[in-house]
């Protein structure tokens, strides 16, 4: 797949999630604050303390990304590029979150060195620390 398929996919991918998760709003609702103000659905009442969020199209550079390929010592494969620059969202596991005021953050939380030498690449886990997720 090229790299335009790969975000088309993810894309896709987390409209129809959303979806899915927003039949039971709860779902979807985190508290959220004001720096992810962008993140806030159309229709929440900001004096709430938990927010509908919504799906944000993703602002995140290629130089943010060779900034964490850096961090981490790793070239990430396009699928996960794709994974993680098509859209901010608060995705709780298995997904992992990628939220407005805090980029790459599952990515970050699942960060595991011992992995990567074994040859996976952790890019998200459950906050339990029971399940991680790799791509190899």
């Amino acid at each position: 797949m090229t790299y335009a398929e790969y975000q088309e996919y993810m894309r896709n991918f987390f409209e129809q999630y959303y979806q899915k998760l927003s039949q039971e709003e709860i779902r979807v609702t985190l508290p959220l604050e004001e720096d992810e103000k962008e993140m806030w659905s159309d229709d929440v009442n900001p004096n709430d303390e938990w927010k509908k969020w919504k799906l944000v199209p993703a602002m995140i550079s290629d130089g943010e990304i060779k900034v964490l390929e850096k961090e981490i010592g790793v070239e990430l494969p396009l699928s996960l590029k794709a994974f993680l620059t098509v859209t901010h969202h608060c995705f709780d596991n298995p997904i992992g979150r990628n939220s407005v005021a805090e980029h790459f953050q599952g990515v970050r939380n699942a960060w595991n060195p011992v992995l990567v030498r074994c040859g996976y690449l952790p890019f998200t886990w459950d906050e339990g620390g029971n399940l991680i997720l790799t791509h190899n």
